[in-house]
């Protein structure tokens, strides 16, 4: 972070408890989550110290429309983003504005409508796939399964099906290898990254490979590395391959992570909630009896696309996200100086109870009166720079609950709640439930 970060305006509340030096870096560390619940007491908008430098974190949800609204005034940046773009390049979940309606067009084709039935086909059959191999009775990691799913139809969305499957394997390690270290490595400046660096290195390298051996190949294939190498062609400086891998690595994450660890955490809900769950299998019957979906039903499982927007209210996957003011503003009664990192975190929002009525309760029933494009609802951010893929994800995940849920019910093997393991992204840890075949069971 640079020293305009720390540029001084009109003071906003200050969080309590910051440490001498480190401000409030441990609390962002240990207990993130707790620290975001706890800034709305303190304000509309609370400072943050973050070493050296001022966070403003944004607590109200109309002024973090505001912020996600003006892109141009509150561009991508802050320490993640830079984190990003350093090592792994601005794609387009962390490129400055100026970039982003060109890289958007580029991204674009791979989310018509037209794209749909492909995508929740493959879905289908990766997920029959992998609930094949259970029995009933089993203990299954349901956070296991669902990154290895999410990975699968990821990969097989992203790449060749030429690339081998050790290549990919390998992918997939590095990519959660790097995204786990990475709060702790943009927070603790100092932290050892020699083996972080050659992990990146080393995603680069099979990236970069398998679009040298897609250019190579020339025939037309239906993934999303084949649109951007065709629409990116290659300069001597190799400037269009770089851009590339980080579209590649956005992607990944946003498609793999995020839609992992929202399935995992609806799963556990669900097994929760044993009520929410015989009706979620109740209009499954109903809509589908017993076949697979298609693109059609995602529309005719509402109780069902409920239960995924009242998993992402819950465990929104992107807990925290930080822009930079380009120019001196106002938010709300703060003034907020040119090259100040302002946050918002709609983890914050998403648990006010001034929002949400009983806002820690799992509640799919709250969004038959509430709209996610109306409630103060970010799971997916807002504005230009709303994720472009946020369609197609809440489908993956409708389809991903109802071939799980067609075929088995499952329940806690012990009475303790998950605990969220916050990285990047708030995912379920060691996550064991048990699954019965709905079948065995009648």
């Amino acid at each position: 972070m640079d020293a305009s970060d720390s540029a001084s305006g009109t003071p906003g509340a200050n969080a309590p408890r910051g440490l001498p030096v480190f401000g409030h870096v441990l609390q962002l560390l240990r207990k993130p989550l707790a620290l975001m619940k706890s800034l709305p007491a303190h304000g509309d908008v609370v400072d943050l110290r973050v070493g050296t430098a001022t966070v403003t974190v944004v607590c109200d949800p109309e002024l973090t429309r505001q912020v996600l609204l003006d892109d141009r005034t509150f561009d991508k940046g802050g320490f993640m983003y830079e984190w990003a773009r350093r090592y792994l390049g601005g794609g387009l979940g962390t490129c400055p504005h100026s970039d982003h309606r060109r890289q958007r067009g580029l991204i674009r084709p791979a989310f018509v409508p037209g794209r749909r039935s492909g995508y929740v086909q493959m879905i289908v059959e990766h997920a029959r796939a992998a609930v094949s191999s259970w029995r009933h009775g089993d203990s299954v990691d349901v956070t296991s399964y669902a990154e290895r799913l999410s990975s699968q139809v990821a990969l097989a969305t992203l790449f060749p099906t030429t690339t081998s499957q050790r290549a990919l394997e390998g992918m997939r390690r590095d990519i959660t290898f790097i995204f786990g270290r990475a709060p702790r490595l943009a927070l603790l400046p100092w932290t050892s990254r020699r083996r972080f660096a050659r992990t990146v290195d080393r995603l680069h390298r099979s990236i970069v490979s398998i679009i040298a051996a897609r250019r190579a190949d020339g025939d037309g294939q239906d993934d999303l590395l084949s649109l951007l190498v065709a629409a990116a062609p290659r300069d001597e400086a190799g400037e269009s391959d770089t851009e590339i891998v980080g579209q590649v690595t956005t992607f990944f994450v946003a498609s793999y992570e995020s839609t992992a660890s929202t399935l995992a955490w609806a799963m556990h809900l669900l097994a929760q909630h044993p009520e929410s769950q015989r009706r979620l299998q109740a209009e499954l019957d109903a809509v589908l009896g017993g076949r697979a979906p298609t693109p059609e039903d995602v529309t005719a499982l509402s109780f069902t696309a409920n239960v995924v927007t009242e998993t992402l209210r819950l465990f929104p996957p992107a807990w925290l996200a930080t822009r930079v003011a380009t120019a001196t503003t106002q938010l709300g009664e703060q003034t907020i100086p040119k090259g100040r990192i302002v946050a918002y975190s709609p983890y914050l929002v998403h648990h006010r109870a001034d929002l949400f009525t009983a806002p820690g309760r799992f509640d799919p029933d709250r969004w038959t009166e509430l709209s996610a494009a109306r409630a103060p609802f970010f799971a997916f951010g807002g504005g230009a720079r709303k994720c472009i893929g946020a369609g197609f994800a809440v489908d993956a995940l409708v389809v991903n609950l109802a071939t799980v849920f067609t075929r088995w019910s499952l329940e806690p093997i012990t009475d303790a709640q998950a605990r969220p393991k916050v990285g990047i992204l708030v995912r379920p840890d060691r996550l064991r439930l048990r699954v019965l075949s709905r079948t065995e069971k009648r």
